[in-house]
């Protein structure tokens, strides 16, 4: 019965009550063609007298006169009960009642029509509980207790949640669907559970839906036993459990992610210790090399310290990735085409390529720029080129490609990308080797290897706003690539390099540094360039100086980690003794320096370096002295 003939009841109750007899026969009447399915109904309703107590017809939706009923609608044969006649008139269905209590048929009729409203009502809350159920995601199974667990029922939803049609699964063995290597365990699990009488038990296993494909499950069944307790049914619940085995995946992913932060966070630590005195190493180095190369003539001793000088800086850069792969430093980053970059690494990988490796190249050399920093992607082509070599000690062929893609994975899809591509034919990796390949410290080439070559590429990739994968089986090579997104941003037109004839006039300049050789080196590098100098190893000393003679100095050059106060905190000393002087803050770690509380002027230079870059800044400093 649809929502329309359930009201109609209740209009037909409500009738019974307000209206009398008259109306409650009205109501049924235009009742009857909706619930039976006739065009014309006719009811007319007399007592034992022939006295017609109350009539109603319907044709075709409308009420029409009952007064021109046929004669043959009036009942003569009993006037002791009750009688309903169904006759063939000019009506489909008539209904003629003799009564002898009116009354007496209205509240048949009207308990009649409660009963069958109550019914309806409780008929249509089934359904609705039942399409709700229906839309749910656990499918409910029926299974007779017989070899193969026949279907005996199913709900609907099997076709939603697995594919499977109704009629597909009614009647048929459940066993064929249960995995292969889940059926036997079930099995022993049904019949271990039966055996000591539980009547509920849950189990999880993988079914094949209509495609094929092995799906987890949660079963969660009821065992049905007949008055003798013998098993003759189960009721199964069936839960699709794909769900939360992908949430499962999905969290041991980001523990594995979690664990690897850590290690790169360990990698951090020990980094950022040693860069300091890493720095201060190197800047001795340049700055001796610098006055070295001022006091020799011979070209061929000249040349040998600009090789020297250019080793240092690259052990510069090299800390710099190693801060800036810790997070140490921000990621300076500008339009930058890879083309020339790829270039430059593979001019300076040749020396780590031996005969039996052929390198073929295949760069776009149209590819967009990208926002990136040209020494931190030259280490990651260097890197990825070093591995490539030392997993062919035999000789091989090693493929560097550049090109441009429309998408990229994962984060990057839908955004166009540069992808380098580093490939070799080398040993190729397992997959247990492959899950950790950019751990930092794991590698396989102990005791020579460091296991920081590939951490180093994920670190810097990421900082770069890109992504990294790496595909690789065992005897069939591997194949890392790199995958950055584009700029529209144009590349910047390249500017002159700076003069190399700065030169001060000699202005006294205080310089301050705990390493007492490294100040050392900084003094005879700025008096070669035409300034004089003071060495201070100490913040406290040059602060008493300055107590007493606030003008003693032009500038004040100063490491920022000391022991007792930073270069900031110096600064900041100064000026509350009145030194307005300039101050020169010299730092590995730029971007950890704030400046903003000193009163300028205040600069920060990054060390290591080279003594020009030094000369450059102290030149301008010293215009601003007055």
């Amino acid at each position: 019965m649809t929502s329309e003939q359930l009201e109609a009841l209740r209009q037909v109750l409500v009738a019974s009550e307000s209206g009398g007899l008259p109306a409650l026969v009205t109501a049924v009447t235009s009742l009857m063609p909706s619930v039976l399915g006739c065009a014309r109904v006719a009811v007319l309703l007399h007592d034992a007298t022939g006295a017609v107590c109350a009539s109603a017809a319907v044709d075709a939706g409308r009420p029409v006169d009952a007064a021109l009923a046929p004669a043959s609608w009036v009942d003569t044969r009993s006037a002791r009960a009750p009688v309903v006649l169904l006759g063939r008139t000019g009506f489909e269905l008539e209904l003629v009642h003799t009564a002898p209590a009116a009354t007496a048929l209205g509240e048949a009729l009207a308990r009649v029509l409660a009963v069958v409203a109550q019914r309806q009502e409780a008929l249509s809350n089934e359904h609705r509980l039942t399409a709700l159920f229906n839309s749910g995601p656990v499918v409910v199974f029926r299974w007779r207790n017989a070899p193969g667990w026949p279907v005996e029922d199913v709900s609907p939803n099997v076709t939603k949640e697995l594919g499977w049609a109704v009629e597909q699964l009614v009647g048929q063995p459940y066993a064929p669907h249960v995995h292969p290597d889940d059926l036997e365990r079930v099995g022993d699990e049904v019949a271990a559970q039966v055996a000591a009488g539980h009547s509920y038990f849950e189990q999880q296993y993988r079914v094949f839906d209509r495609h094929g494909t092995a799906r987890p499950v949660y079963d969660f069944t009821h065992v049905i036993r007949d008055d003798a307790g013998q098993v003759t049914h189960f009721h199964g619940y069936v839960f699709d459990d794909s769900r939360r085995h992908q949430a499962e995946r999905d969290r041991e992913e980001l523990k594995a992610r979690l664990a690897q932060s850590q290690k790169l966070e360990a990698v951090g630590t020990l980094a950022s210790g040693v860069a300091h005195d890493f720095n201060n190493v190197l800047a001795s180095v340049l700055a001796h090399l610098e006055l070295a190369r001022r006091r020799v003539d011979d070209a061929r001793a000249l040349e040998d310290l600009d090789q020297a000088m250019t080793a240092a800086q690259h052990g510069r850069d090299v800390v710099k990735q190693m801060l800036l792969f810790t997070r140490a430093l921000g990621t300076p980053r500008a339009p930058l085409g890879l083309g020339p970059v790829v270039a430059r690494a593979l001019d300076l990988a040749r020396a780590v390529i031996p005969r039996e490796v052929m390198l073929t190249t295949d760069v776009d050399p149209s590819c967009p720029p990208v926002l990136a920093d040209a020494t931190q992607l030259e280490q990651v082509v260097l890197n990825l080129v070093t591995n490539a070599v030392h997993a062919m000690p035999t000789g091989g062929e090693l493929t560097v490609g550049l090109a441009t893609v429309s998408s990229g994975p994962g984060a990057l899809a839908d955004r166009r990308c540069v992808r380098l591509t580093v490939r070799d034919t080398g040993s190729g990796m397992p997959p247990e080797v492959l899950q950790r390949a950019f751990e930092p410290f794991f590698t396989t080439r102990a005791p020579n290897g460091t296991g920081l070559g590939l951490a180093m590429v994920h670190g810097i990739v990421t900082a770069h706003d890109g992504l990294v994968t790496l595909k690789s089986q065992p005897g069939e090579g591997t194949e890392a690539a790199v995958w950055l997104p584009c700029t529209t941003t144009l590349l910047p037109t390249p500017t002159p390099p700076p003069a190399r004839d700065v030169a001060g006039h000699g202005e006294l300049l205080a310089i301050v540094d705990d390493n007492a050789a490294l100040a050392a080196a900084t003094a005879r590098l700025v008096e070669s360039f035409g300034f004089s100098a003071r060495v201070f190893t100490s913040a406290a000393d040059l602060l008493t100086v300055a107590e007493r003679e606030p003008g003693a100095f032009d500038l004040v050059v100063t490491d920022q980690s000391m022991p007792e106060l930073t270069g900031v905190e110096l600064a900041a000393a100064l000026r509350a003794r009145g030194v307005r002087v300039p101050v020169l803050v010299v730092t590995g770690l730029v971007t950890s320096v704030d400046i903003s509380g000193v009163a300028p002027p205040v600069e920060v230079l990054a060390k290591p370096y080279r003594g020009e870059e030094l000369a450059q800044v102290l030149v301008r400093l010293a215009r601003l002295r007055h």
